[in-house]
């Protein structure tokens, strides 16, 4: 079963850091386009970011993500990113600053699980979980 969307908006209030047609998003400042929790250039949006970007949770067609990961509900936006170096990894941030405790604790669970390199920003501080080499490549992008 394919995911979608539906009513997410997590992407663009701001979660993720980017420019729209000039228009700067980043934590704490939502898209410019983005008005009642809808696009207000959706048939005009351009590829990069708006087109092109799926989140983690959106993406994942094999459920390894719980239905309660989807942004608008857990609260975080997860991403598929590259290292410089090419190390495939999740970047894990927060949408909100509610208790992150279960989903911490879920992040744990599911990196010893499938060995998968994460990165996670939450209340302004970044974890790396993963493979030495990709944890001390992050600490020194990073600082942590």
């Amino acid at each position: 079963m394919e995911r979608k969307c539906g009513e997410c908006t997590g992407c663009c209030e701001g979660w993720l850091a980017d420019t729209v047609w000039g228009r700067a998003m980043y934590p704490g400042k939502s898209c410019y386009f983005l008005k009642n929790k809808k696009c207000s250039i959706y048939e005009l949006r351009p590829n990069n970011p708006c087109r092109n970007f799926y989140c983690s949770w959106v993406k994942d067609n094999n459920n390894e993500f719980p239905d309660w990961l989807r942004p608008d509900k857990s609260g975080i936006i997860m991403a598929d990113r590259e290292t410089p170096s090419g190390t495939k990894y999740i970047a894990i941030t927060e949408c909100n600053k509610e208790n992150k405790n279960d989903i911490k604790s879920w992040i744990k669970k599911y990196q010893l699980k499938t060995n998968k390199n994460i990165t996670t920003y939450f209340d302004g501080h970044w974890e790396h979980y993963g493979t030495l080499e990709f944890c001390s490549e992050q600490s020194k992008i990073t600082g942590v």
